[in-house]
């Protein structure tokens, strides 16, 4: 996931809010937006699968200079399936978001994979090439590597990282009378 300034936050902001809210709850909520990387069909399966397959899922995030503004609403409450509600638990802070990664150990790191040699899991896009897929305003995905893709090497810096916890991923609702998305 591509992460930079949010709503009204600078990276910096972010960092130290969310490095305070997991000291607070054990885990952090990171919140994302659109339509790619759905709690239900693409978050929550992938994780179930790579888990199954003993393996963790990390969730990585390069640095975007772009900056996404937006008028900052904060969720109130949470669902792992839209059907159920949670007040957020206190010390956690959703900001301009329709969801959000559930995810402890949130590290800084400084290291580069080759997204030309990694492909989108799940969803519509499976298989494609996650270097082809991350194109443009695309700025998320669930994706495995794949060291046959034979293309030319791009590399990507990993700024922060972070473990994926149960239960993976949630949606967001600024009120209890609306449980609609940020």
């Amino acid at each position: 996931m591509k992460v930079g300034y949010h709503g009204d936050e600078t990276l910096d902001e972010i960092i130290q809010r969310k490095t305070r809210e997991e000291k607070a709850c054990g885990i952090l909520f990171w919140g994302y937006g659109g339509v790619i990387c759905h709690p239900l069909n693409q978050v929550s399966p992938f994780v179930r699968s790579a888990e199954e397959q003993g393996s963790g899922v990390k969730l990585i995030l390069s640095v975007t200079p772009s900056k996404f503004h937006k008028k900052t609403q904060y969720a109130k409450y949470y669902s792992a399936d839209q059907k159920t509600w949670q007040p957020m638990p206190k010390g956690s802070l959703i900001t301009a978001s329709a969801f959000a990664i559930i995810c402890k150990n949130f590290r800084k790191v400084n290291y580069q994979i080759d997204i030309s040699k990694y492909e989108v899991a799940i969803g519509p896009n499976k298989g494609k090439n996650l270097r082809e897929y991350l194109s443009y305003r695309t700025d998320k995905a669930c994706a495995i590597y794949n060291p046959q893709f034979g293309r030319a090497s791009h590399p990507v810096s990993i700024a922060f990282e972070a473990d994926v916890v149960s239960p993976y991923a949630v949606f967001c609702s600024p009120s209890e009378s609306n449980k609609s998305q940020c």
